[in-house]
């Protein structure tokens, strides 16, 4: 039955692409992150600002929670969101060389990152 139904979606979305504006891995997980509970539109217009201040994980590790809640406000959970945003960022940056995972099972033990996150990324 599950079969059927992924077998049904693939033929009707070959090839689906997501609405949030991004250039590479990096910037997809952070959209991804933000985008729960936030509309794609909203999202779309939040990441540009994070992206010119703190174009890459490195720099992102280095922000303090309150300036990425700053970046986000009018996204929701940013609280939870910066945290793990700026937590997310560290360990890329430090355990993964800058690169965003491309399993998706290691995409899922970065803090913010669950299964819908995770499939997004890994399948761009």
């Amino acid at each position: 039955m599950v079969q059927d139904v992924l077998t049904v979606l693939a033929s009707l979305y070959p090839n689906p692409v997501t609405e949030l504006v991004h250039d590479g891995p990096w910037q997809l997980l952070v959209a991804t992150m933000l985008s729960a509970q936030c509309t794609d539109r909203r999202v779309n217009m939040i990441t540009p600002r994070i992206f010119a201040r703190y174009p890459g994980p490195a720099e992102l590790a280095q922000a303090s929670v309150e300036e990425i809640e700053a970046l986000i406000k009018d996204c929701g959970l940013y609280h939870s969101k910066a945290r793990n945003l700026r937590a997310t960022a560290e360990i890329i940056a430090t355990q993964f060389d800058q690169h965003v995972p491309e399993d998706r099972e290691t995409l899922m033990t970065l803090p913010g990152v669950g299964r819908k996150t995770a499939n997004v990324v890994n399948k761009a």
